[in-house]
């Protein structure tokens, strides 16, 4: 099952990167230019940071972002591929030069110790979850690392992005941390889980189906399959049942106990979406 970890981040800063830099941004470009494909390109109309506080204060005037899926890895050759882009960025539209105002910023989920450690890339540790690098004089290079801001005290933005915890076995523990703050962005705090959430359901869902075509007709050799399945289906959506009505929650946690097939988790896992969204 996989998330798709590139568009969450995308839809993140189309709609939330001022409060997650502090600064007035205009709107960003995602797979930016002919020229270079970039994950994330932004420009920042006001360089001064309104919230020393923001997890992303360091943006500079022309900004480019790139991210690494919890699956994935950054490596010493991604990293100076990385670099090498937004050298194209610094050198596009010369009637201007743009050499100081350029940052590279890398989020990836967990700290890729190959690159940090590396004595070319000489890299200074501002936090636990952000490291810059004074490898290219005048290029800003940031890696910030999501699974070490799990523990940190929550900014408004920051919040978002501890949202983002790849590892399955920590997500739920970092969300339910949220949700018990007195954050003033909690509605959209939960669009973000449930996107999350919801992108592995209908994955398991899929799953389910894709199963039942290929080896349903197979009497009695899915059987054992499918029940563990169904077990892991009702464990992935009972985690839904802390963001819906609290005077539902033992209705659908019982429905989710006694669902017996594949058509019955469907119908739960919609009705549970639909409700959570209502919440949010």
């Amino acid at each position: 099952m996989t998330i798709n970890w590139h568009s969450i981040w995308q839809d993140l800063l189309d709609d939330h990167l001022p409060l997650l830099s502090g600064k007035e941004v205009d709107k960003g470009n995602r797979e930016f230019s002919r020229q270079v494909r970039l994950d994330y390109y932004v420009e920042v109309k006001r360089n001064r940071s309104k919230d020393k506080s923001a997890p992303l204060y360091f943006l500079k005037k022309y900004n480019v972002m790139e991210f690494k899926g919890p699956n994935e890895q950054l490596t010493v050759k991604q990293f100076r591929y990385y670099s090498g882009r937004a050298l194209v960025v610094e050198g596009m539209e010369a009637r201007v030069s743009r050499i100081g105002k350029v940052a590279l910023t890398i989020m990836t989920s967990k700290p890729p110790r190959a690159v940090l450690d590396h004595d070319d890339f000489k890299f200074v540790e501002l936090s636990p979850w952000l490291h810059r690098s004074n490898w290219i004089p005048g290029l800003d290079i940031h890696i910030f690392v999501i699974s070490k801001t799990k523990s940190a005290e929550a900014s408004e933005g920051m919040a978002y992005l501890q949202a983002l915890e790849g590892n399955p076995r920590h997500r739920r523990a970092t969300w339910t941390l949220l949700m018990r703050q007195n954050l003033q962005n909690t509605a959209a705090l939960n669009r973000i889980i449930i996107k999350i959430d919801k992108e592995v359901g209908m994955s398991l869902a899929d799953e389910f189906r894709k199963e039942g075509k290929v080896e349903g007709k197979v009497e009695g050799k899915i059987e054992g399959k499918v029940e563990g399945e169904l077990t892991r289906g009702r464990r992935i959506l009972s985690n839904f049942l802390a963001l819906i009505p609290a005077s539902l929650r033992d209705h659908y946690s019982e429905q989710l106990i006694n669902a017996q097939t594949t058509e019955e988790l469907d119908r739960l896992e919609a009705e549970i979406f639909q409700l959570s969204s209502q919440s949010a």
